[in-house]
């Protein structure tokens, strides 16, 4: 038997794991919070997830990631590197 999808617990479980630098973690809260993104404040904490779990080696982020590039505003993308650089989005943020 299974049990019903829960995605804020999913998502809750993606950032523990997440900050504690597992990269599929990372990647898969990125995914989720950037499907679910609709603030530029929870794009950003997308990317930075997606930069983390680019930085070690999760292919699937470095081409989710380019394809971002290409068409998102670059100030959202400084934004979202310098973040990135500094450590995770801060506990709390968009988890969903």
């Amino acid at each position: 038997q299974g049990r019903a999808a829960d995605p804020a617990a999913a998502a809750q479980w993606y950032q523990r794991a997440a900050r504690d630098g597992y990269a599929p973690a990372q990647y898969n809260l990125a995914v989720l919070q950037l499907n679910a993104a609709s603030t530029d404040a929870e794009r950003i904490d997308g990317l930075v997830w997606l930069m983390k779990a680019r930085d070690q080696g999760i292919e699937p982020a470095a081409k989710y990631l380019a394809r971002i590039e290409a068409v998102w505003p670059a100030e959202l993308i400084a934004t979202a590197k310098k973040r990135a650089a500094g450590g995770p989005p801060a506990a709390g943020k968009s988890t969903q």
